[in-house]
């Protein structure tokens, strides 16, 4: 019987070392690479999340400033940068308005006519005043101002159970906005009730709750000049009262009243001439 011959093959351990190896080195590699691209797509997304923000942030400030742009125009905050342009069609009408004496106003547009009427009607003052005659016959006094300034604010915002208290700060405040000069403090009547300056207080204090006036002094524009920040409005001014006009200072009828006819009777009415510089009074001649 033949005998069977075995054969026993060598392990080459260098070779699968080497295969080992080689493949330790690939997967380490391939894991490299996986998480190489894993942190490149979250440093990608997390730009993308940067740069979408910074790009809000931007529409937002844009938004913002287009928006702050929009309210100054609409107070005529940029006027004082573009008055050259401003003052020769001010001048322009002025000189029209010269030329027609008859009837001024028409020389006006009507959206100049409007703001400046309200510039001026921010300065009214109530036909039973204690400072009327002071008004219209030019004599710009503190207590007139004061009288003015209270007249301008909202009074029931002030009130106190049954009297008025407003802060110094306020006060001073709103007067600044009308007035370009020294704010002082004093005590004046307001609608036949005294307001009274309490120092320790810091603050105006009434005997009795206060209202704002209502004035039935009507006012119509005849002309308006303006010099860089200097504008000069003058109007005619009637008292109203049963649909009848009435000469604000005599209290003499004169006609029936009707809108936009003072001009018409303007050497039997009161005609103020209103200095302004910066928007604020400066001065009133009757």
């Amino acid at each position: 019987m033949p005998k069977t011959v075995e054969k026993t093959e060598k392990i080459d351990v260098k070779k699968i070392k080497s295969e080992l190896n080689e493949y330790i080195d690939k997967e380490i590699k391939r894991n490299f690479l996986e998480e190489l691209e894993k942190s490149n797509k979250r440093l990608i997304k997390e730009k993308s999340r940067k740069v979408i923000f910074r790009d809000i942030v931007i529409i937002l400030l844009v938004a913002i400033i287009v928006y702050l742009l929009y309210l100054l125009n609409n107070i005529d905050y940029f006027d004082k940068y573009f008055n050259k342009t401003n003052n020769q069609v001010e001048t322009k009408e002025s000189i029209k308005n010269e030329n027609n004496s008859s009837d001024n106003t028409n020389t006006l547009e009507k959206d100049n006519k409007i703001k400046y009427l309200d510039l001026i009607n921010t300065y009214n003052i109530s036909e039973d005043s204690l400072y009327l005659s002071d008004f219209y016959n030019g004599n710009l006094s503190n207590t007139l101002k004061l009288y003015i300034t209270i007249n301008n604010l909202d009074l029931e915002n002030y009130i106190e159970e049954d009297y008025n208290i407003i802060d110094e700060l306020v006060f001073r405040k709103k007067y600044n906005e009308l007035f370009d000069d020294e704010y002082i403090n004093e005590s004046f009547i307001y609608n036949n009730i005294n307001i009274k300056y309490i120092s320790k207080l810091s603050s105006y204090i009434t005997d009795k709750v206060v209202e704002n006036s209502t004035s039935n002094i009507v006012k119509e524009l005849l002309d308006v000049k303006v010099d860089n920040d200097t504008i000069t409005i003058t109007a005619v001014e009637g008292l109203i009262k049963n649909n009848k006009l009435y000469n604000v200072l005599s209290n003499k009828e004169i006609n029936n009243y009707k809108k936009d006819e003072l001009s018409k009777y303007k050497d039997k009415l009161s005609v103020i001439t209103y200095t302004f510089e910066n928007n604020k009074l400066i001065s009133i001649k009757g």
